[in-house]
């Protein structure tokens, strides 16, 4: 028993020793494997011309001298060179130092900078006008990519001017001992082609005249050279092309062909062009049998009425989608925000006409939950709210919404207004959310004037659209919907000071009232007396119909004579007289 302990014993000692020899062993290949060289050197080395400083390319090196040796760190510094753009060719390769250390190689050929840019040929376009959009610059790179990009756009320029079949090209030459190079465009200007006449050939259902009417590209007159018209443009002819199949569309020529290939340019003269547009104008379509299909609240008898396009009329696109619109507004005015109005177009191969059949989904009303603005950091949401047409409880009617849009974008205060239902967690309920960005609603000017009658007078003019009266604490004074004005001008013969201030809401109520104070001095009238006229205008103003208002006001005003010099004896005695006032009521 004693000698099997014994036995065991010495076989556990014998493991534990290999175990640790074989750890001891294991452990100091790891070490050997994980250490990495630490970089003792970083050197930049020129192949060719040296036109940038070594400072200037280390700056863009990610790994530094003491750092152990990262591969994807050097991986990173190339191509942070590369994107310099500055460089043609960069390499990286390692040499062994003592003590473990490591020095990394950037070999690096630089770009060839521009000394001089020349441009040849040039005649009808300014160089400054040329080079000024350059990309290409003396002193910077010189970039192929960039010189192509510059030639692009000296072509499109020409062809903008008129001169169609300008071609610009270039050439470099290099200086392998200083690094630099000289660019020279060279530009074939060619002539500038005017449109002697623009003709059509197989559109017998449009007239010519029509045609001509719907294009940029057209003959040159009179004043062509103010309206630019009269050039031939490459990229206006395309919109113009594009122009004539939409006419022809709304027409009901669904088939209408005018590809490139049916236009022929001829040249008459050397500057002048003649463009014939060949039109294959194929058949019109007219509207067959209109259906409905899916609407439940409304009939198709009281649906049908609201339509644009009706059997027997030409087929329009436009109009088409006109419809789609009005279908779905007739169902937002009851809340139904969902409705989905699918049109189909059917063939008839009868008739050849279009029967149109929509699919109406109804899907189910709603009502306003809550009213959310956005964006309003100077006007109180209050008066915006109070120029809504829709509010909490009410039915969600999509007009509503779309006449209060135009309400808010009409009162100025905003350069952007967006109204939008937003979906709720209320079955049934949708709240309506404005989204704004205020504009500028103050203005201040002020100047001075000349004329035979008043010589020199000097004016200036403080106006707020967006007024808060009682807004004290704040120096803008803006954000509750009032008008404000204060005007005054100082001249050699007349003065004058007003002060005008409007509620556009008086009592919460759409009744707008204000009040205007004014004094004007002047001596316009005679050169030997001096009127000076004081006054208030008291006023309210309300919508009647449509676009009349009402307005009721109450002027009140004091006109007295000053500085008499030998004026008439009836002039004199009334000047003993005055000041006199003025009142009367106005409707």
């Amino acid at each position: 028993m004693n000698k099997g302990l014994i036995a065991l014993s010495g076989i556990r000692l014998l493991l534990i020793a290999l175990c640790t020899c074989f750890g001891m062993a294991l452990f100091g290949q790891g070490e050997e494997l994980v250490t990495a060289p630490v970089v003792g050197a970083i050197q930049i080395e020129y192949v060719g011309r040296k036109t940038i400083s070594d400072e200037a390319v280390l700056a863009r090196v990610q790994i530094r001298e003491g750092m152990e040796y990262n591969q994807l760190l050097v991986d990173r510094s190339i191509r942070t060179l590369y994107q310099t753009r500055i460089f043609d060719f960069i390499e990286a390769r390692t040499e062994n130092m003592p003590n473990n250390e490591i020095r990394i190689i950037f070999s690096v050929q630089t770009k060839y900078r521009i000394d001089s840019i020349e441009i040849e040929g040039q005649a009808k376009i300014r160089r400054n006008r040329l080079k000024r959009d350059m990309e290409s610059r003396v002193g910077g790179v010189l970039d192929d990519r960039l010189l192509s990009k510059d030639v692009t756009m000296m072509v499109d320029l020409y062809h903008e001017r008129g001169f169609t079949q300008a071609t610009v090209d270039y050439r470099v030459t290099r200086d392998a001992e200083t690094g630099r190079g000289n660019v020279v465009f060279e530009i074939n200007e060619g002539p500038r082609l005017k449109i002697r006449k623009v003709e059509f050939v197989g559109n017998k259902s449009i007239s010519s005249r029509k045609l001509r009417k719907q294009m940029e590209t057209r003959k040159r007159w009179f004043f062509s050279w103010l309206t630019g018209s009269g050039r031939f443009d490459e990229v206006k002819f395309q919109e113009d092309l594009e122009r004539l199949r939409v006419m022809y569309l709304t027409k009901g020529f669904l088939d209408v062909s005018i590809p490139e290939s049916n236009v022929t340019l001829s040249y008459p003269t050397k500057n002048k062009i003649l463009i014939q547009i060949q039109i294959d104008e194929g058949r019109q379509y007219r509207v067959g049998r209109v259906s409905f299909e899916g609407n439940e609240l409304y009939t198709s008898i009281s649906l049908y009425p609201a339509l644009s396009l009706l059997p027997g009329d030409v087929f329009d696109p436009t109009k088409l989608d006109e419809d789609v619109t009005l279908l779905g507004d007739i169902y937002g005015q009851l809340g139904y925000l969902d409705v989905y109005v699918r049109p189909e177009r059917k063939a008839n191969v009868v008739t050849g006409d279009i029967d149109l059949v929509y699919h109406i989904t109804e899907g189910d009303p709603f009502t306003v939950e809550s009213i959310i603005v956005e964006g309003n950091t100077k006007t109180k949401s209050t008066v915006i709210i109070r120029e809504l047409a829709l509010a909490p409880g009410r039915t969600f009617n999509m007009i509503y919404m779309k006449n209060s849009e135009a309400r808010l974008k009409n009162s100025r205060y905003f350069d952007e207004v967006k109204l939008s239902p937003e979906p709720t967690d209320v079955p049934g309920k949708r709240n309506l959310k404005i989204r704004i960005r205020e504009g500028r609603t103050g203005n201040l000017q002020f100047g001075a004037g000349f004329s035979t009658v008043e010589n020199v007078t000097v004016f200036f003019e403080i106006s707020q659209s967006n007024f808060d009266l009682f807004k004290w604490r704040s120096p803008l004074l803006q954000g509750d919907g009032q008008k404000f004005r204060l005007r005054g001008s100082i001249g050699s013969r007349s003065n004058e000071i007003v002060l005008y201030f409007e509620e556009p809401w008086l009592f919460e109520q759409r009744l707008a009232g204000g009040f205007e104070l004014s004094r004007r001095e002047s001596d316009y009238q005679s050169a030997a007396y001096d009127e000076l006229r004081t006054g208030i205008q008291l006023f309210l103003r309300k919508r009647l119909i449509g676009l009349i208002d009402g307005q009721l006001s109450y002027d009140f005003e004091i006109v007295e004579l000053k500085n008499l010099n030998n004026a008439p004896l009836a002039i004199s005695d009334e000047a003993l007289s005055s000041p006199r006032s003025i009142s009367k009521l106005t409707l």
